[in-house]
């Protein structure tokens, strides 16, 4: 099995979190997972599942019709998380985002929380069929059981918007699934800033943009964590995957290692960079 970033050396968020640990963790529950009270309360009760902290944000991009405002994309106002949004690729096929609103008749109004949690980390769907990409379920098959009850259960809550979305018709065979059931999956421990962010970042995928290919093909070079990836390309045009490591001396590196805590923290919630710390 290909080793991902989490079994390489310590990445981006152990030399950020140990600068600004409460900052740079509030602005990685942005681009995560987006689960907003990842952040709120560090020694938080896993008993407790507050709406606020399943807020899944970053399904907002993929799950959202979106328009291009000055040169900026941005969410359809009353479509919020009622699926359309699509891309087309020449190996994947044509992709498009379900609508996961609580609409009973074309979102999933109709599944259970349980079965929600199966579909976020096991790529499921209650009638048995499988989710195709661009899920990252390697990643996603992380999320705690605590962190996926609570999306669950605020993707409950989202208003339905009654909205017919196409289904993807892919090139590829999906797999039967992607791996056997999830259970037990316990999330980083309290108190320990560093592996919270390493978390963060592993469940929100953010070096799968940030880490190069391997020069033959065969996926990530892991060994290369965080040093610059491949381009995405979306209503705004193409989307550079600058190098996001902190570590000095390599070409391909924009500088992150001098940027401060809080120029990082606004690149990743913001999305606003300075020239030393754009991602």
């Amino acid at each position: 099995m290909q080793r991902g970033p989490l079994h390489g050396k310590t990445f981006l968020f152990s030399a950020l979190v140990s600068q600004r640990a409460g900052l740079v963790c509030a602005g990685a529950c942005r681009l995560s997972m987006g689960v907003a009270g990842f952040c709120a309360n560090p020694s938080r009760s896993t008993g407790t599942r507050p709406l606020s902290r399943g807020d899944h944000r970053s399904l907002r991009h993929c799950h959202t019709l979106q328009k291009l405002q000055e040169a900026r994309q941005v969410d359809l106002p009353g479509m919020h998380l009622a699926g359309g949004y699509g891309f087309d690729n020449p190996v994947l096929g044509r992709w498009v985002g379900a609508n996961i609103t609580s609409d009973p008749e074309t979102g999933i109004g109709r599944w259970t929380e349980v079965q929600i949690a199966t579909a976020i980390r096991e790529g499921k769907r209650p009638d048995g069929s499988i989710i195709g990409p661009p899920m990252p379920f390697a990643h996603l098959r992380k999320v705690s059981d605590a962190d996926v009850s609570a999306m669950a259960a605020y993707l409950k809550s989202v208003p339905p918007v009654r909205h017919v979305v196409e289904r993807p018709s892919y090139r590829i065979t999906l797999p039967a699934n992607w791996g056997p059931p999830v259970s037990g999956q316990a999330g980083p421990p309290d108190g320990d800033p560093v592996l919270r962010g390493a978390y963060l970042a592993e469940v929100g995928h953010c070096m799968d943009c940030h880490t190069p290919n391997r020069p033959g093909g065969g996926g990530r070079d892991w060994s290369r964590t965080g040093a610059g990836g491949r381009p995405t390309t979306g209503l705004a045009g193409r989307v550079p995957a600058h190098g996001v490591s902190p570590q000095p001396g390599r070409a391909e590196m924009r500088g992150t290692q001098r940027a401060t805590a809080d120029s990082r923290v606004g690149t990743v919630s913001l999305s606003v960079c300075s020239p030393s710390s754009c991602m």
